[in-house]
This record gives structure tokens, C-alpha cells and sequence, in this order.
């Protein structure tokens, strides 16, 4: 997003595709389909969906190919490291001024005064290429041996600073350094790992457990391709399906998963939320109160469920380019900058709205992929090991937005408790955790 020429050019290539494929049109002709028919999904509409949805993804797809690439450099940003690249900047700029071609008087005069060279423009040809090839030699030298340290030392200044800023009290001032710490730590874990193991096809190696003929449990190297992918994918079977392992629980067991898994799974839904689903004897206690407290509220009303255009480009705006998603689907890039052209943000929010409020769900939409990444540096025992799960960014997006109607609901109804701090805004779940201990300790000093 940060190059605008690549963003006008894909968003030209976009348009061209839309019109040689008729997708807006067509598009448009199945939501009025969809109208006519009460909202209601037929096979055929799915079918048609899918095709539409697969020729934009091969439309945008292509758009990046012939777009040109900025390239994300490693080197840790300073102030110092920034004069480094602002001074060849000015020289290349410079030096094609001086071969005929068209150049940015403006860029030009700010470049100067960034690095406070004046009379940059008076050098000659050869003085200018003499300048950036020394310019070149001296970054080289910095980027390895003084990067790191410049931005450790701008990093310490900059926390001086936020020192110096008055707060109404040092509770929030702690809390805001707690949390942005957090934050920061937390995004750069997240996308140094994702993008390692990415970029070099996933782990190499894992330890897993095995029993000894001693009797202890040992740690064992697997590095084979195959053989990692089958422990990380019992490792997360055995930590997250424990609905049926160790033991089956009622909804993962009959009667209650043939009546909420077959084809009348829907209607069977439905009828319990309304209260009119008689339940099959056999269930035990715990379980049949469970579901004669699952009912629609009162004032419940689907009418909410909707993706406009304006929302669609509310949430691209503010949602960063850099997150991760499946490999299969389009990366947030493609819908950051869509958001720029009505037409092309139209259909992107019809393509959402229309599984949203269908129930639907996209062939391009059933791929999720998971990383196993470790939790510290270098330690590859898979029970030691988190992972993590990635998905399609439009599937994502309509996640977020049916979190955040469901929490809005919840809280203009009175039916979300005082002490559920977690996905809700002004409410931090470390902050509830830190109450319950300080409530304990103060039990253990008052007995």
C-alpha cells in the first residue's frame, strides 16, 4: 500500500479483469437471485458463487503478478540508518535528472534538507556517482556493524520520552506501557516465526516423547518431512479435540451428534433456539439443562446480519496489511486496496455478504492451515510447542464483524456478566486475572 504507483497499476488490471469476466454484473444478478428467493442458497447458486469467486481470485492474482514488488528489508530502523537511505535517494534522483528523465523538483528539495546538503543539486555527473558509490560502502559497513546498536539506542531515547509525558495517574501510565509492550512483542514473535517458517516449507525438526525400556520418557530428533507433520498433527489432536478424547462428551456422542451434524442439522438448530425441539431420552442431567437454557432472546432479530460497502471499507482501513493469512486465499493487500475503487469494494463486500447472511460457505473459504511454532527460541519439544491457525482473510473478516454485532448485542441487552473481561473493549483479561489474585491474597492475610 505504501507504493502508489503499484496500487494505481493493480487496481487498473483489476478493473480490465472485472470486465472481461462480467464479474460485477453477474455478481450483482445473484444477489437479486438470492432476493427472489427469500435468501435461500440453492446448489446452483452455490455453484455459480464458486465460479465467480474462483475468477476473481485468478483476476487478482495475475493483477500482482505484473505489479511491481517493494521488497521488505531487514535492517532495524534508526534516525542514522534513515540519513543512509535519504542521501542515495538523492543522488539516484540526481543522476536520472541528469540522463533526460523526468524528476520530482519537490522530492528533490526535500531530500536536501532531510540531509542537509544544499548545494547537491551543483555537483556534477561524476561528482554524484563518486557520492553514491561512497554513500553505498559506508551503508554496507553500518548495516552490519551498527544498525542493531542505532536502533537500540533510539529505542532507549524514545522510552526516556514517554517517561516525560504526564498521565492522570501511574496506574495508567504502567498499564499503557504494559499493554504497548505487549502489543509490540507479541506482532514481532508473531510475524518473525510465521514469516520463518513460510519461507522455509514449515519445521525441520520436532522432539517428541517416547517411554524408554528404563521406564522413563525420553525425548526423541524426528526430522523427516512426513514423520513431523504427523506428530504436530497428533499433538494437536490429542491437546484440542478433547470433546472426544479421552472421553466422547454428549454433543460429540449419539443421540445429539446425528441430530446436530446431519442434514437436518439446521432445522434441529433452529427448533432448540425457538423451544420447540423435543430432546430423545437418554440424556444425562447436566446436559438436558444445558440445552432448555439455549433460546433466542426476546428481541433477537437477524436484520443486523448484513456487509455494506461502507463497513467493508470501515474494517480494510483500519485492518493491517501485514497479517497473516491461508496461502490459498488472497493476503489483506488485495483488499487494502480495493477499498480505493468503488466498484471493485462493492463487489468484495457483496462477496462477503452473501455467504454472511446464506450460511454458505465458499470452497475457497474451507482451507486452514496450521504452524506449530515454539514459545521460546530454539526449543522444538511439540508439548512445549503452540500453535497457531490461519485463514481465509474474507472468512476472517465476517468472524470479526458477527464477534463484534454478537458483543454489541450482548452488552445493550444486560447479558454479558461484569466479570467477563475477554473480547470486550476498556476490558483486558490479564487485569481480571490480577483481581482474582490480589482477592486471594487478601483472603490468606485476613484468616
Amino acid at each position: 500500500m505504501l507504493d502508489t504507483t503499484a496500487v494505481r497499476r493493480y487496481l487498473q488490471l483489476v478493473h480490465k479483469g472485472y470486465e472481461e469476466y462480467s464479474i460485477s454484473s453477474r455478481l450483482a444478478s445473484l444477489h437479486h437471485q438470492l432476493q427472489l428467493n427469500e435468501g435461500t442458497m440453492t446448489a446452483k447458486m452455490g455453484r455459480h458463487y464458486n465460479c465467480l469467486h474462483h475468477q476473481m481470485y485468478v483476476v487478482r492474482r495475475k493483477a500482482e503478478e505484473k505489479c511491481r514488488r517493494v521488497t521488505n528489508v531487514s535492517v532495524p530502523w534508526s534516525p542514522k540508518m534513515q540519513q543512509f537511505w535519504d542521501r542515495q535517494s538523492l543522488w539516484k534522483i540526481l543522476l536520472k535528472g541528469r540522463k533526460g528523465c523526468r524528476v520530482s523538483l519537490r522530492k528533490i528539495r526535500r531530500l536536501m534538507k532531510k540531509v542537509e546538503i544544499p548545494d547537491a543539486w551543483t555537483k556534477t555527473t561524476t561528482e554524484l556517482e563518486i557520492a553514491l558509490r561512497q554513500d553505498r560502502k559506508e551503508y554496507l559497513e553500518a548495516k552490519t556493524h551498527y544498525a542493531v546498536k542505532w536502533r537500540k539506542e533510539f529505542l532507549t531515547v524514545q522510552a526516556a520520552k514517554s517517561k516525560k509525558k504526564q498521565w492522570r495517574s501511574r496506574k495508567a501510565r504502567d498499564r499503557f506501557l504494559r499493554l504497548q509492550r505487549m502489543k509490540q512483542r507479541e506482532e514481532a514473535r508473531r510475524r518473525r516465526r510465521a514469516q520463518a517458517k513460510g519461507s522455509t516449507g514449515g519445521l525441520h525438526a520436532i522432539q517428541v516423547e517416547e517411554r524408554l525400556p528404563s521406564g522413563e520418557v525420553g525425548l526423541r530428533t524426528v526430522s523427516e518431512r512426513s514423520q513431523v507433520e504427523q506428530g504436530c498433527m497428533q499433538e494437536n489432536c490429542a491437546r484440542y479435540d478433547q470433546t472426544r478424547s479421552p472421553h466422547m462428551t454428549p454433543p460429540m456422542d449419539a443421540p445429539l451428534y446425528q441430530m446436530f451434524n446431519g442434514h437436518d442439522a439446521e432445522q434441529n438448530s433452529l427448533a432448540l433456539l425457538e423451544g420447540r425441539l423435543p430432546l430423545p431420552d437418554g440424556i444425562d442431567y447436566p446436559t438436558r439443562s444445558f440445552l432448555s437454557q439455549c433460546r433466542f432472546h426476546k428481541d433477537h432479530s437477524t436484520s443486523l446480519l448484513e456487509v455494506s460497502t461502507e463497513d467493508h471499507t470501515y474494517f480494510w482501513s483500519r485492518n493491517p496489511e501485514h497479517k497473516g493469512s491461508e496461502p490459498h486465499g488472497l493476503h489483506n493487500g488485495h483488499f487494502k486496496a480495493g477499498i480505493l475503487s468503488p466498484m471493485i469494494a462493492q463487489c468484495d463486500a457483496l462477496f462477503r455478504h452473501i455467504p454472511l447472511t446464506t450460511g454458505f460457505v465458499p470452497d475457497n473459504w474451507r482451507h486452514l492451515m496450521n504452524f506449530a511454532i515454539e514459545k521460546k527460541p530454539g526449543e522444538f519439544c511439540l508439548k512445549k510447542m503452540r500453535t497457531i491457525q490461519l485463514m481465509n482473510s474474507e472468512s476472517q473478516a465476517n468472524y470479526k464483524q458477527l464477534g463484534r454485532l454478537a458483543m454489541t448485542y450482548g452488552k445493550d441487552h444486560h447479558l454479558i456478566a461484569d466479570g467477563q473481561c475477554g473480547s470486550r473493549k476498556h476490558h483486558q483479561a490479564i487485569d481480571l486475572a490480577l483481581s482474582k489474585r490480589l482477592v486471594w491474597d487478601l483472603l490468606i492475610l485476613q484468616r
